[in-house]
């Protein structure tokens, strides 16, 4: 899944940013009965503040993982209650 959303991403005719691909993952997976959570997080660069999303399953990261550990996790959407 994660590799069929990154392919994509590089295909469509606009830009497809980190929370995009989280979305369409976690909607793929939602299809499959897979329960998944976006995280978004910040960290400081050189502009000021950076923002990313990415996807988890269980405590695995499956989408947007190479820069997630940049990061610092603010909010999760999706997933079980807790």
């Amino acid at each position: 899944m994660a590799r069929r959303v990154a392919r994509l991403a590089r295909r469509v005719p606009w830009r497809a940013t980190c929370l995009v691909q989280a979305l369409a993952g976690w909607l793929l997976l939602k299809r499959r009965g897979i329960v998944a959570t976006i995280r978004f997080g910040v960290a400081k660069s050189e502009a000021g503040l950076a923002a990313h999303a990415w996807l988890v399953v269980g405590s695995e990261i499956v989408l947007g993982g190479e820069a997630a550990p940049d990061f610092k996790a603010l909010a999760d959407l999706g997933g079980k209650p807790r």
